[in-house]
């Protein structure tokens, strides 16, 4: 039996370590309520970049190493995760400074 979420994806960010943005593509098959967040080593919650509604179809969104307060985070490894309904996958990305 093939469910709902077996065609959901998330593909590793490119480019992969990144300075000064990157780009995070993923894929849903229903038109349903989508959101990718950042998260820090410690699992803190850094930025949402995106909570709401997607249509059928794959997408893409990028991060500019930004908090959700508008400020650059430290160099280092992140974790980026998409979750829908009870489905959630993450990767991780790097983050460089100048």
């Amino acid at each position: 039996m093939i469910t709902w979420y077996q065609n959901l994806a998330l593909h590793q960010n490119y480019p992969n370590p990144f300075n000064p943005t990157t780009e995070i593509k993923y894929q849903v098959q229903l038109n349903i309520k989508v959101s990718i967040v950042i998260y820090n080593l410690k699992g803190e919650r850094v930025r949402t970049l995106f909570d709401g509604y997607k249509s059928v179809g794959e997408h893409n969104i990028k991060w500019n190493g930004k908090n959700d307060l508008g400020g650059y985070v430290a160099a280092g490894q992140y974790f980026y995760q998409l979750k829908v309904g009870d489905f959630i996958a993450t990767k991780k990305c790097y983050f460089l400074n100048d």
